[in-house]
């Protein structure tokens, strides 16, 4: 039989060890407190911006890895266009989305949509909050596209650069992203020599481009030039010109920036049409294309 007094002494025992128990499980929650904390601050403490250039044909499509980034950091991007008629156009990939199908499957929803009867520019922007975690096609001034996201998991995510989805455009860019730094917006950000983003050689789908013009060439209007896109180390270059009425005999070359002749074709005047193929192994502008008659 339990007195009273063996009662309260059990009763104070177990409010020690409750009492205990409280201080014990605080002491953890604060200590987990003081490890999560610190990340979190590092992470939105850190602060890097990097620029990138480059140039896109209408269809390219840029891919760039953005690696390691971190839960409380939030990613700026700010894409212009610098030449050209490019309408640029920004997006963070969702992780579930195939990128070597990306394009085609947005452009199959977007074909679907305008079969179905609806607005093509309403569905493009209701397709692209499926594809991406954040986009913008306009966001910024005039067509530059500007967007910033709030990284709730960390890890390595994708950013797609590509003229508008809208219509064909095409040009050189500028390229802006940073980690915690709202100024990117501006489209001003200073680089800081960090790395934020990496180019995805493998998947990004850039350079190819196949362009058709017709001319004429007469007895008075004897030859002609096309001034040619920038053009990278390691691009190749192939031409195919053919007389299409008359008695024409064309031939062509292809000159650098000070008119020098690098290639040429036909100058003998052998046949009716001509090919020329060009391997760059430096980087070039302002080279040309010297169309003439035989």
């Amino acid at each position: 039989m339990t007195t009273e007094n063996e009662k309260a002494v059990g009763s104070s025992i177990l409010s020690v060890a409750t009492h205990g128990l409280t201080r014990i499980l605080a002491l953890l929650i604060v200590a987990a407190g003081l490890l999560v904390g610190p990340a979190v601050a590092n992470a939105q403490g850190y602060r890097a911006v990097q620029t990138f250039a480059g140039h896109m044909a209408e269809g390219d499509l840029v891919y760039y890895t953005l690696p390691g980034l971190e839960q409380g950091q939030t990613l700026y991007v700010y894409l212009a266009g610098t030449s050209g008629d490019l309408d640029p156009l920004a997006g963070l990939v969702r992780p579930d989305i195939n990128i070597e199908w990306l394009a085609a499957d947005f452009r199959a929803e977007v074909e679907a949509a305008v079969a179905e009867g609806r607005d093509p520019f309403e569905a493009v922007s209701e397709i692209a909050d499926e594809f991406f975690l954040a986009w913008s096609d306009d966001g910024g001034r005039g067509y530059d596209a500007a967007f910033e996201f709030a990284v709730l998991k960390d890890g390595d995510y994708r950013l797609l650069v590509s003229g508008t989805l809208a219509r064909p455009t095409s040009g050189d860019y500028s390229l802006t992203v940073g980690v915690n730094a709202p100024e990117v917006l501006t489209g001003e950000a200073e680089s800081t020599d960090d790395t934020v983003a990496v180019l995805d050689r493998e998947h990004s789908r850039t350079g190819v481009a196949v362009q058709q013009i017709t001319g004429t060439l007469t007895a008075d209007k004897t030859s002609t030039f096309y001034v040619l896109n920038p053009l990278d180390k390691g691009d190749s270059l192939y031409v195919y010109i053919e007389a299409t009425s008359g008695n024409l005999i064309p031939t062509v070359r292809l000159r650098d920036f000070g008119g020098k002749t690098l290639r040429s074709a036909n100058l003998f005047g052998q046949q009716t049409s001509a090919t020329l193929e060009y391997a760059l192994e430096e980087d070039a502008s302002n080279f040309s294309l010297l169309i003439a008659s035989f």
